[in-house]
Formats: structure tokens, sequence, C-alpha cells
């Protein structure tokens, strides 16, 4: 009894601060307590070609790996001055009838892009926020703007849908908030992802996650399939994946066409999922 007394306090000290370390080390939030967390490339899109019973090639994607939608190790936070991440023009990405964006944002700035594809004649499209709410361009006369705030300091899934018949849908965190008809003006430039690209770039403070670009029009239930998942959610609709960009650690491109990022003064951090809350 004379040894807890005279020791008691420093045990519960030494106590305090081990869990405090392990709290740390694990998580970085309280919803994520020593939950499991993704590596770089721990999951992938593969492609292969092959031959069907008419003799025709067709290129067959599959996810291969650890794809069970871990939290991810890190995210990409871009400082507003000068980050950014390019990616080299892919008709795939820049072109088509119909095309998703879909990636997950974090900020507490109220004006930025988040993606973008623009040449100098203002043709081409971006997922951004305006005035601190989600928005989905197509053109300089074909913005919309969703009046659903996502800059709150709190992680969002954001997406742009835009079909084949001019109608272009904003979804927030799995649910649409606004669906508008749009012109659908295609840029042939890069993709650049946390800047607005074209004659006067437009850099963003923000932290970026998981961007998936399809070349087709995703579903509502698609999309809130991919919410679900959460920040560190793996693709759907394989065979329209035209990039995917986890950013976890790298602007590689894992969804099997090789569209791979270039990174412009882009930090890498462990440290991000205060504000998130898994779906």
């Amino acid at each position: 009894m004379e040894y807890l007394m005279t020791y008691g306090w420093a045990i519960l000290i030494i106590g305090i601060v081990a869990s405090a370390l392990l709290y740390i080390v694990f998580s970085g939030n309280s919803g994520n307590v020593f939950q499991p967390r993704a590596s770089p490339g721990s999951c992938i899109v593969y492609a292969s070609n092959q031959q069907g019973n008419l003799g025709l090639s067709t290129t067959v994607k599959n996810l291969e790996g650890a794809c069970n939608n871990e939290l991810p190790l890190y995210v990409a936070e871009f400082n507003g001055a000068g980050s950014y991440i390019n990616i080299t023009g892919s008709p795939a990405l820049t072109s088509g009838a119909a095309y998703t964006v879909v990636l997950w944002i974090h900020s507490a700035s109220q004006t930025g892009v988040f993606y973008s594809t623009w040449d100098t004649n203002a043709n081409g499209y971006q997922l951004s926020s305006h005035s601190g709410d989600a928005s989905f361009g197509s053109g300089s006369s074909g913005d919309e703007y969703s009046n659903t705030i996502v800059t709150d300091g709190k992680w969002h899934q954001v997406a742009g849908v835009f079909n084949s018949s001019g109608l272009g849908s904003i979804y927030v965190d799995g649910v649409k908030v606004l669906s508008a008809s749009t012109s659908n003006t295609i840029s042939s430039q890069n993709v650049q992802i946390g800047r607005q690209s074209g004659a006067t770039p437009y850099y963003y403070n923000v932290s970026i996650a998981n961007v998936q670009v399809y070349n087709t029009s995703l579903s509502s239930n698609a999309i809130a399939a991919l919410y679900t998942e959460g920040i560190g959610g793996a693709p759907v609709a394989l065979p329209w994946l035209a990039g995917w960009w986890p950013l976890n650690g790298n602007a590689n491109d894992y969804s099997g066409n090789n569209n791979n990022g270039v990174a412009s003064g882009v930090a890498y951090t462990t440290s991000w999922s205060s504000g998130y809350a898994a779906p």
C-alpha cells in the first residue's frame, strides 16, 4: 500500500503519456483509433488484354492488392501558393460526351479548384468551390453552383457528373445536390489537381485524396456507393475508369492507364484525419 501511495502518481502519468502516444501514432482523430492504414500502391487496377471468341482483343481491368477500403496513410496537401499536380493530357481524361470526377477534399478556404482541365480559350471543365459551395463547370458559361458548403474544415466527397444529354450534376457526400443543363466544351490540355489551369493559373489551399475520373456518367447509386466506401475507397465501374490518383504518398495513376501526375510543391501528410468521419 505504501509503495502504491509513493509511486502511484508516476505510474498513472506514464500510462497517460503512453496512451497519448499510441493515439497519435495510430489515429489522428477520435473516430479512427487503431484502424490500419493503406500503404502507397497497396491497391491497383490491373489492365490486361484478353482474346475473345471472335478473335477480338479486349482490355479487362481488375482490382489487385489490398483493396479493402482502408484509410490512406497519406493525403496530398496543396499550399495555395504554387503547389499542384499536372497530368499530361489524355483523350480519356479531357474529351468525351460524358464523364465523372469524384474526389475527397478538406479545406477552410472559400474559393478554389480541386480538379481542372482548361485551355486558353476557356474550353474545359472543373470541379471546385465558389464562395464555399461545391461547383462544377464546363466552359465559361456552364458553371453550376450548388449552395452546399464544402469548405468548412471537414472532409467531404465531391463529385461532378456530365452526361451525353447536356445535364450536369453535383454530389456532396454521396447525395445529389444540383442537376442542371450546362455546356460541354472539353479541353485537349493537361489535367491539373489543386490548381485552375489555363492562361491565369489559380492555386488552392486544400487537402485532396482519392481522385477518380470516369469517361462515363456514373449513376447516383454508384456515387453513393463510392461515398460509403470512404476516403480510401477503390473505384467502381472499372471498364470506364480513366484515371485514379489516390494521392496516398505520390501522384501516380493506379487505374492501369499510366496517366501519372507530376507534383510541384505538394506535401504528403499522415496527419490528415481531423475532420474526417467515416460514412
